[in-house]
């Protein structure tokens, strides 16, 4: 679980004043939270899309698994506004609708990186509860409970996000890229950025918080205690001529 219910409930009342989806949101504060982890300025995860116009007729009977996996790319500056960040990822996720047939290979190819990857996180947003839907149509007597799936990207990292009284976060992660502690941590950030971003809609991007105030306290601390004093008599390149002259 990454918000309790009223915590979801906060966040979806805040998505609709904002006129974006929570999905919106969520995208918003993993861009911002690739960008702070990886130092670049342009960050990109992978989208899955449902692939089911609402425009086709018929298309809620059709069987079949119609889903596709889409690139958010962004490069969210510092000093904008938390409603103009969110009103940018709102209108990219429009636009990627009239994409949501076109193969991933495809954009790859377009992008010049042929079979390279194009991102390394995948983010699946789900607000359909299963569960509840297969209760409605069910004969009298007939129970549906924890109804689960099991599946593996081929992604280092994958969010699969529910939205329902709750949100919650499960993540699947190769564990040759990650421990447990190192997941825990970045949920534990996620969870900040999203909080963040929902807070104030006029505050600068760059100033949301990431870090907890005791985690914030704690690296500060340890950052003051590694002081040391440093010999200023010489200039630097002496005191490298000097390292190489006794190594």
């Amino acid at each position: 679980q990454l918000l309790d219910s009223q915590q979801t409930r906060h966040l979806s009342e805040f998505a609709r004043a904002q006129r974006v989806t929570v999905n919106t949101l969520v995208q918003a504060a993993w861009l911002l939270l690739l960008q702070r982890y990886s130092g670049q300025t342009t960050v990109c995860f992978g989208a899955t899309v449902a692939g089911r116009p609402a425009e086709l007729q018929g298309v809620e009977g059709q069987l079949g698994l119609f889903i596709n996996t889409l690139p958010v790319i962004a490069s969210p500056r510092a000093e904008q506004r938390v409603d103009e960040w969110l009103g940018q990822v709102q209108a990219q996720n429009l636009g990627l609708r009239e994409h949501e047939h076109t193969p991933l290979y495809e954009i790859q190819r377009w992008a010049g990186l042929g079979g390279e990857a194009l991102f390394d996180s995948l983010l699946v947003f789900e607000n359909y509860p299963i569960a509840e839907a297969l209760q409605q149509g069910a004969p009298e007597g007939l129970v549906f409970e924890r109804v689960t799936t099991q599946e593996q990207t081929n992604y280092p990292l994958t969010l699969g996000i529910g939205l329902g009284e709750t949100l919650t976060v499960h993540y699947s992660y190769d564990r040759g890229h990650f421990d447990a502690a190192g997941i825990e941590r970045i949920a534990g950030h996620f969870a900040r950025l999203l909080q963040g971003l929902a807070s104030d809609a006029q505050a600068a991007i760059g100033e949301l918080p990431l870090l907890a105030p005791e985690e914030y306290r704690r690296i500060v601390h340890d950052w003051s205690r590694s002081e040391a004093r440093y010999p200023s008599e010489r200039g630097v390149h002496q005191l490298i001529e000097e390292q190489v002259g006794r190594t």
